[in-house]
């Protein structure tokens, strides 16, 4: 499944229907603006889906991209997450 790509307009629809974005704003005295944002884009679901889940990482994922991304197991199935 290496070689698959995904429709974009199917992960849209996909990320419509299962997945979640989630901005924080954290108080960070020591930074000079003295807040900290942290935005992170979330999909979880079953175990089972972990391949369609590596999918969509890779289609939506770039070499260059800085930031966290990870897929783990989590109690209730597996979780795409990117910050």
């Amino acid at each position: 499944m290496n070689n698959i790509n995904l429709n974009p307009n199917y992960v849209s629809g996909f990320v419509d229907g299962e997945g979640c974005f989630h901005v924080s704003i954290v108080d960070r005295p020591e930074l000079k603006a003295g807040k900290s944002v942290r935005v992170v884009f979330q999909i979880s679901l079953h175990k089972k889906d972990k391949a369609l889940l590596d999918l969509i990482k890779k289609n939506t994922t770039k070499e260059t991209k800085e930031g966290l991304e990870e897929i783990r197991a989590i109690k209730s199935g597996m979780n795409f997450q990117r910050s």
